[in-house]
């Protein structure tokens, strides 16, 4: 599940920002795969690995609660950006809450 309340509106229930069904609302930015399975975002590197790969929900959102399900499988480095902005150069820049399945636990915590 992937739920945002905006936190400038009246309060209420939270709006999806993902419809379980395909990639409408968001864009891709960098070098990976997007795609949708079972009900679920998948994110992958492209053949032979890659840089980075980003996933952007449109349109910009202000102050909101995020709750999210995130299941990784195997090593990896990945995140959820926050309040991040995409440069001219196509660069991702901002704050990210870390998903780190390593040994090194670093999940949850919050790094720019």
């Amino acid at each position: 599940a992937l739920r945002v309340r905006d936190l400038g509106a009246p309060p209420g229930e939270a709006r999806a920002l993902f419809d379980g069904a395909s990639l409408a609302g968001w864009s891709a930015v960098g070098d990976a795969r997007w795609e949708v399975e079972e009900g679920a975002l998948h994110g992958r590197s492209r053949e032979g690995g890659g840089a980075q790969g980003f996933l952007l929900a449109e349109p910009e959102l202000g102050d909101f609660v995020l709750v999210a399900d995130v299941l990784t499988r195997g090593e990896g480095n990945s995140g959820i950006q926050v309040r991040s902005r995409v440069d001219p150069d196509g660069v991702v820049r901002g704050p990210q809450v870390e998903l780190d399945p390593s040994a090194r636990r670093l999940s949850g915590g919050l790094h720019d």
